[in-house]
Protein backbone atom coordinates (compact mmCIF):
# COMPACT_ATOMS: atom_id res chain seq x y z
CA UNK A 1 0.00 0.00 0.00
CA UNK A 2 1.40 3.37 -0.43
CA UNK A 3 0.73 4.31 3.28
CA UNK A 4 3.30 0.97 3.98
CA UNK A 5 5.53 2.76 1.11
CA UNK A 6 5.94 5.57 2.85
CA UNK A 7 6.43 4.14 6.06
CA UNK A 8 9.38 1.90 4.40
CA UNK A 9 10.80 5.60 3.24
CA UNK A 10 11.28 7.51 6.38
CA UNK A 11 12.18 4.28 7.61
CA UNK A 12 15.37 4.23 5.71
CA UNK A 13 15.66 8.36 6.28
CA UNK A 14 15.84 7.40 9.97
CA UNK A 15 18.74 4.97 9.56
CA UNK A 16 20.65 7.30 7.00
CA UNK A 17 20.27 9.98 9.66
CA UNK A 18 19.70 8.77 13.34
CA UNK A 19 21.79 5.40 12.82
CA UNK A 20 24.95 6.77 11.57
CA UNK A 21 25.01 9.88 14.25
CA UNK A 22 24.54 6.35 17.27
CA UNK A 23 27.41 4.72 15.01
CA UNK A 24 29.22 7.51 15.32
CA UNK A 25 28.57 8.62 19.09
CA UNK A 26 29.50 4.91 19.69
CA UNK A 27 33.02 5.36 18.02
CA UNK A 28 32.40 2.47 15.78
CA UNK A 29 35.19 2.14 13.09
CA UNK A 30 35.16 -1.09 11.95
CA UNK A 31 31.95 -3.43 9.81
CA UNK A 32 32.75 -6.03 12.12
CA UNK A 33 32.00 -3.15 15.30
CA UNK A 34 29.08 -2.08 12.98
CA UNK A 35 27.79 -5.54 12.85
CA UNK A 36 27.95 -6.37 16.57
CA UNK A 37 26.26 -2.82 17.74
CA UNK A 38 23.23 -3.47 14.59
CA UNK A 39 22.68 -6.58 16.91
CA UNK A 40 21.83 -4.70 19.78
CA UNK A 41 20.57 -1.68 18.03
CA UNK A 42 17.72 -3.25 15.73
CA UNK A 43 16.18 -5.24 18.70
CA UNK A 44 15.90 -2.15 20.69
CA UNK A 45 14.28 0.08 17.73
CA UNK A 46 12.05 -2.47 16.26
CA UNK A 47 10.55 -2.25 20.19
CA UNK A 48 10.57 1.29 19.88
CA UNK A 49 9.01 2.18 16.74
CA UNK A 50 7.12 -1.06 15.12
CA UNK A 51 3.24 -0.86 14.36
CA UNK A 52 1.25 -4.14 14.21
CA UNK A 53 -0.54 -4.29 10.39
CA UNK A 54 -4.56 -3.91 10.65
CA UNK A 55 -4.70 -6.80 8.55
CA UNK A 56 -2.28 -9.71 9.38
CA UNK A 57 -2.70 -12.17 6.38
CA UNK A 58 0.01 -12.06 3.71
CA UNK A 59 -0.96 -10.95 0.54
CA UNK A 60 2.15 -11.59 -1.50
CA UNK A 61 0.98 -13.41 -4.54
CA UNK A 62 3.32 -16.36 -6.06
CA UNK A 63 4.92 -15.95 -9.34
CA UNK A 64 3.27 -17.34 -12.23
CA UNK A 65 5.12 -20.16 -13.91
CA UNK A 66 5.05 -18.22 -16.82
CA UNK A 67 7.38 -15.78 -15.84
CA UNK A 68 11.12 -15.93 -16.39
CA UNK A 69 12.25 -13.79 -13.24
CA UNK A 70 15.67 -14.28 -14.77
CA UNK A 71 14.95 -12.65 -17.90
CA UNK A 72 13.10 -10.16 -16.85
CA UNK A 73 15.47 -8.79 -14.61
CA UNK A 74 18.45 -8.87 -16.95
CA UNK A 75 20.20 -5.94 -18.42
CA UNK A 76 19.50 -6.27 -22.66
CA UNK A 77 21.11 -3.56 -25.15
CA UNK A 78 20.14 -3.53 -28.55
CA UNK A 79 23.59 -3.98 -30.85
CA UNK A 80 24.83 -3.63 -34.50
CA UNK A 81 24.29 -7.54 -36.06
CA UNK A 82 27.83 -6.66 -38.63
CA UNK A 83 27.54 -8.25 -42.08
CA UNK A 84 30.52 -10.82 -41.25
CA UNK A 85 27.94 -12.15 -38.10
CA UNK A 86 30.08 -10.73 -35.43
CA UNK A 87 28.31 -8.46 -32.15
CA UNK A 88 30.57 -6.44 -30.31
CA UNK A 89 29.64 -5.99 -26.65
CA UNK A 90 31.95 -4.71 -23.88
CA UNK A 91 35.22 -4.13 -25.76
CA UNK A 92 34.16 -7.49 -26.31
CA UNK A 93 33.81 -9.47 -30.05
CA UNK A 94 31.65 -12.34 -30.12
CA UNK A 95 30.57 -14.72 -33.54
CA UNK A 96 27.41 -15.31 -34.23
CA UNK A 97 27.44 -19.45 -35.30
CA UNK A 98 23.77 -20.39 -35.78
CA UNK A 99 22.36 -17.21 -37.93
CA UNK A 100 18.89 -18.46 -39.02
CA UNK A 101 19.17 -19.01 -42.60
CA UNK A 102 17.39 -16.31 -45.49
CA UNK A 103 17.00 -13.85 -42.11
CA UNK A 104 18.79 -10.57 -42.38
CA UNK A 105 18.75 -8.20 -39.75
CA UNK A 106 21.13 -5.56 -38.24
CA UNK A 107 20.38 -5.92 -35.04
CA UNK A 108 20.09 -8.27 -32.06
CA UNK A 109 19.52 -8.09 -28.54
CA UNK A 110 22.05 -8.95 -25.68
CA UNK A 111 20.94 -9.72 -22.73
CA UNK A 112 23.27 -9.76 -19.37
CA UNK A 113 21.67 -11.92 -16.28
CA UNK A 114 22.58 -10.95 -12.56
CA UNK A 115 23.86 -14.93 -12.82
CA UNK A 116 26.75 -13.79 -15.03
CA UNK A 117 25.24 -15.36 -18.02
CA UNK A 118 24.96 -13.68 -21.40
CA UNK A 119 22.74 -14.45 -24.27
CA UNK A 120 22.33 -12.91 -28.15
CA UNK A 121 18.62 -13.14 -29.22
CA UNK A 122 17.24 -12.41 -31.94
CA UNK A 123 12.96 -12.46 -31.79
CA UNK A 124 13.51 -14.01 -28.94
CA UNK A 125 15.42 -16.56 -30.69
CA UNK A 126 18.46 -17.63 -28.59
CA UNK A 127 21.52 -17.68 -30.93
CA UNK A 128 24.55 -19.41 -30.46
CA UNK A 129 27.85 -17.77 -30.46
CA UNK A 130 31.33 -17.71 -28.95
CA UNK A 131 34.01 -15.32 -28.11
CA UNK A 132 36.64 -14.06 -30.57
CA UNK A 133 39.52 -13.52 -28.48
CA UNK A 134 41.52 -11.77 -31.03
CA UNK A 135 39.92 -9.82 -34.22
CA UNK A 136 41.52 -11.12 -37.41
CA UNK A 137 43.64 -8.73 -39.52
CA UNK A 138 42.82 -8.27 -43.09
CA UNK A 139 45.74 -8.97 -44.85
CA UNK A 140 47.98 -5.95 -46.58
CA UNK A 141 48.47 -6.31 -50.25
CA UNK A 142 51.31 -5.44 -51.62
CA UNK A 143 52.77 -1.97 -52.45
CA UNK A 144 52.11 -1.26 -56.09
CA UNK A 145 53.89 2.24 -57.29
CA UNK A 146 50.91 4.43 -59.11
CA UNK A 147 51.80 5.10 -62.72
CA UNK A 148 52.35 8.73 -63.15
CA UNK A 149 49.48 10.27 -64.69
CA UNK A 150 50.78 12.04 -67.98
CA UNK A 151 47.89 14.52 -69.25
CA UNK A 152 46.99 14.13 -73.14
CA UNK A 153 48.09 16.78 -75.82
CA UNK A 154 44.72 18.67 -76.20
CA UNK A 155 44.28 18.59 -72.42
CA UNK A 156 43.15 22.07 -70.93
CA UNK A 157 46.61 22.05 -68.79
CA UNK A 158 48.88 22.20 -71.99
CA UNK A 159 46.71 25.20 -73.72
CA UNK A 160 47.33 28.08 -70.82
CA UNK A 161 50.44 29.90 -71.78
CA UNK A 162 52.11 32.23 -69.28
CA UNK A 163 52.24 35.70 -71.05
CA UNK A 164 55.91 36.47 -72.34
CA UNK A 165 58.22 37.49 -69.55
CA UNK A 166 58.53 41.23 -69.92
CA UNK A 167 61.63 43.43 -69.69
CA UNK A 168 62.41 45.29 -66.67
CA UNK A 169 61.83 48.97 -67.92
CA UNK A 170 58.29 47.73 -68.84
CA UNK A 171 57.51 46.01 -66.12
CA UNK A 172 58.88 49.60 -63.82
CA UNK A 173 56.36 51.61 -66.13
CA UNK A 174 53.65 49.61 -65.49
CA UNK A 175 54.02 49.17 -61.93
CA UNK A 176 54.28 53.90 -61.92
CA UNK A 177 51.10 53.25 -63.82
CA UNK A 178 49.70 51.16 -61.39
CA UNK A 179 50.48 53.34 -58.39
Amino acid sequence: SPQAKGRVERLLRTFQDRLIKEMRLANIRTKDQANKFLEEYLPKFNQRFSIEPLNPTNLHRKIPGTIDLDKTLSVRTKRALRNDFTVRHSKKLYQILDMPEGIRTKQVIVEERLNGRMYINYNGFALKYKLIDVKPRKPKEPYKPRNKYIPPKDHPWRRYRLPALLNFEEKAEALVGAL
